[in-house]
């Protein structure tokens, strides 16, 4: 079995910024997530707070998903396997492709 070429300059760069702006969207979910919680706990009485809740939730499950199955692999253009939800695998699990870090 032939090895795949080494990704471009280009094509990594465009991996670093998907993985850059999962990270960010994490950064931003996780404390609206604990907000939303506490919201909740503490004036849950309130149909429209759980309301609230419930749709901050659901917005950002979709916005997830959607961030999580948009980016494919550059070479053979299959839907990439994350291990982690914020971190891109170290190669394609189809084409086996290597994704390098990007540079400090």
């Amino acid at each position: 079995m032939e090895l795949p070429k080494p990704l471009t300059r280009e094509e990594l760069e465009r991996l670093w910024r998907f993985e850059s702006r999962t990270v960010r969207f994490h950064v931003v979910a996780v404390p609206l997530l604990i907000a939303a919680a506490a919201l909740v706990f503490f004036v849950g009485d309130a149909a429209w707070v759980r309301r609230l809740a419930l749709g901050l939730v659901l917005v950002l499950v979709v916005a997830a998903s959607v961030l999580q199955f948009s980016e494919r692999c550059p070479r053979c253009r299959a839907r990439l396997r994350v291990k982690t939800l914020m971190r891109l695998p170290d190669r394609c699990g189809f084409c086996g492709v290597a994704f390098e870090r990007p540079p400090p």
